[in-house]
């Protein structure tokens, strides 16, 4: 509403709402959402997030189109209606914002957490996480899930998985490493929103070389793990070969490390691999960090 430059009470003599509010046009099958980022407390408390999925409530269970409204009044629906589509509306942001799959994946433990990685205001975290715990007293187990659970899951067990390391800030995604591959520390699961990242040895999507380090062929298969002319080891790999079962399992190109047992990875042990330096750390923002998203196919709506 504030590109439309209103003040604070025409934004609520137009959209009757504090909060925000759907158009639906029916000549030409369009919503429009109005939601208040006037009140810059609403903004910053994220408030705003769950009054457009509130919104989206509306328009995905098609409650303008059922009862033929233009816009979801108080005063034109009996109070017991209005009360079924609004609780309606606010059960789908519930869902969509703050899925309780989402947050078992995730290892939540504290409403903090829940606020920080779902981004939602402190009042509705507190709500959605005392909605959790009951959730999850009950022990409602994976193998209940259905296809768009197990979707929502696989998705949020990434995040769920990130995993900081406090001496270098490397942070990485897998609920089974424990060692940082960049240094070497502990690990622990974070809500952190930057991570540093290190460079290395420059790999293909395989996680090879180009060329043998070596004697400098080049004529390799893409996914070779020894040199075609010397027989030397090309991926970065775990050098534990006697306790660690993730040896001859490819790492990236800056990992000192593996990340399970801890112990040094190939590039490092050879010299390919300098020790890190946090002067070479580019620091990003934990979202825009890619991982694989829900396709439309998994929402069912």
């Amino acid at each position: 509403m504030e590109k439309f430059e209103l003040s604070y009470e025409d934004m609520i003599t137009f959209t009757n709402s504090y909060d925000a509010c759907t158009d639906y046009h029916a000549g030409m099958d369009r919503y429009i959402i109005f939601y208040n980022d006037i009140d810059k407390t609403r903004m910053q408390s994220n408030r705003y997030r769950w009054n457009i999925a509130h919104e989206l409530g509306h328009i995905c269970l098609k409650h303008l189109v059922t009862y033929n409204q233009t816009r979801v009044y108080r005063s034109s629906l009996t109070r017991s209606t209005y009360k079924l589509l609004e609780d309606e509306a606010d059960c789908f942001a519930a869902y969509m914002l703050v899925p309780h799959v989402g947050l078992y994946a995730s290892h939540i433990k504290t409403q903090r957490e829940l606020m920080n990685i779902c981004k939602i205001s402190s009042a509705a975290a507190s709500t959605r996480y005392n909605d959790y715990i009951k959730w999850y007293k009950r022990n409602d187990h994976p193998k209940k899930w259905d296809n768009h659970d197990k979707a929502l899951s696989r998705t949020y067990s990434i995040a769920g998985a990130r995993k900081h390391c406090s001496l270098c800030n490397y942070m990485l995604y897998d609920n089974f490493a424990k060692y940082c591959p960049i240094c070497g520390n502990s690990l622990n699961y974070t809500l952190e929103e930057k991570m540093a990242r290190y460079p290395g040895v420059e790999l293909n999507k395989n996680n090879r070389p180009e060329k043998c380090f070596e004697c400098d062929n080049e004529e390799n298969l893409v996914d070779s793990k020894f040199c075609m002319i010397c027989g030397k080891m090309m991926i970065n790999t775990c050098t534990n070969k006697e306790q660690c079962n993730h040896v001859g399992e490819a790492f990236p190109g800056n990992a000192r490390f593996c990340p399970y047992c801890g112990k040094k990875a190939t590039y490092y042990e050879k010299g390919y691999l300098k020790q890190y330096n946090k002067n070479d750390a580019i620091v990003d923002d934990v979202t825009n960090v890619a991982f694989n998203a829900i396709t439309d196919d998994d929402i069912p709506f």
